[in-house]
């Protein structure tokens, strides 16, 4: 049942949004709850046609191959998360699952749609710092500074006056003050 509803395609595709996504933390939450829905899809798939002793042998067979995968030495430190989902609690969810036989109970179509678009709506918001715009009265340009003129003080400095405006300066002789009138103190 896994080959024929292409479960390794859809946990590779989740396993690419993972490491797309790996900075949110939900979507590894989501990619637990899809491996359990995809266990138990081939479950119900499995045992749909059994009577009750075969699902009963079902989830003892269930039981034992988890119980070998734990104790045998060629699975350490690997991942069998492609043959069986290797959690105990993941086991456990899906025997009772099996047991009450909660077949029909489904999830919200809007909630799945919210929870799936979610990790691509956050990549859409962009947080941009805002300021005030500038005060069109503080601009001034060279023209406004060419009406000007420099004074020179007694005690060596100088100071731009264009305007209200007075702003010391330290080189008068630079390319933008060239053509402005220099007045002695």
């Amino acid at each position: 049942w896994h080959i024929k509803n292409h479960d390794v395609c859809n946990k590779q595709i989740i396993n690419l949004l993972v490491i797309m996504y790996w900075w949110f933390i939900p979507v590894y939450r989501l990619r637990d709850k899809i491996d359990l829905f995809l266990e138990m899809r081939v479950d119900y798939q499995t045992t749909s046609p059994f009577s009750k002793e075969e699902v009963m042998k079902y989830m003892y067979t269930l039981i034992e191959i988890q119980k070998n995968i734990q104790s045998k030495n060629e699975f350490k430190g690997q991942s069998t998360h492609f043959m069986i989902q290797d959690n105990v609690h993941v086991l456990e969810y899906r025997i009772n699952y099996l047991m009450d036989g909660m077949y029909r109970k489904k999830t919200s179509k809007i909630l799945m749609i919210a929870v799936l678009a979610l990790p691509l709506l956050t990549n859409s918001i962009i947080l941009e710092s805002a300021f005030e715009p500038p005060n069109n009265e503080d601009m001034y340009d060279q023209s406004d500074i060419d009406k000007g003129y420099i004074i020179k003080h007694k005690d060596g400095t100088y100071e731009l006056v264009f305007g209200k405006m007075r702003v010391e300066i330290s080189n008068p002789k630079i390319e933008c003050f060239k053509d402005i009138p220099i007045i002695e103190e």
